[in-house]
């Protein structure tokens, strides 16, 4: 399950700029970790990235018997293993792909038979985020 990046915009951005599309690794690979950080912020607040609404609660039952456990009350914060699995996955000339191989990642970002708690995505804030790290590398890329 993944968050995919691709240059479609940037390309935009660089003919604006009287540059040439060649390989965009450099902003890429920046925009990749910037994205896995946005879906590790979600998890440090428990909220979805994209609307900033906080996660559903678990259940009243679910969560006494995970408190009993020694465990943390919290949504998706018993082993922490989805969200040390959110990586980059791919990075190209032209694209980026971060998330995560954990099977049980896909019921908590989209839902269904559980509330869903996303985790990907990108907010508004996040989109102006990478379009600022493609402006500062044109800045530096220029002749």
């Amino acid at each position: 399950m993944t968050i995919t990046a691709t240059t479609k915009g940037t390309l935009t951005m660089l003919r604006g700029a009287g540059l040439r599309a060649g390989d965009l690794r450099v902003p890429l690979k920046r925009i990749g970790t910037f994205g896995v950080e946005v879906s590790k912020q979600a998890f440090r607040g428990h909220k979805d990235p994209v609307t900033g609404v906080p996660w559903k609660r678990l259940s009243k039952r679910y969560a006494i018997a995970k408190r009993r456990k020694g465990y943390d009350p919290l949504p998706m914060t018993r082993t922490a293993r989805l969200r040390r699995s959110i990586h980059r996955l791919s990075i190209g000339a032209r694209h980026v792909e971060w998330g995560t191989n954990v099977k049980y990642g896909p019921p908590h970002q989209y839902g269904g038979r559980m509330p869903q708690r996303r985790f990907l995505g990108l907010s508004k804030n996040d989109t102006a985020e990478i379009t600022a790290i493609v402006n500062r590398w044109i800045m530096r890329s220029r002749p």
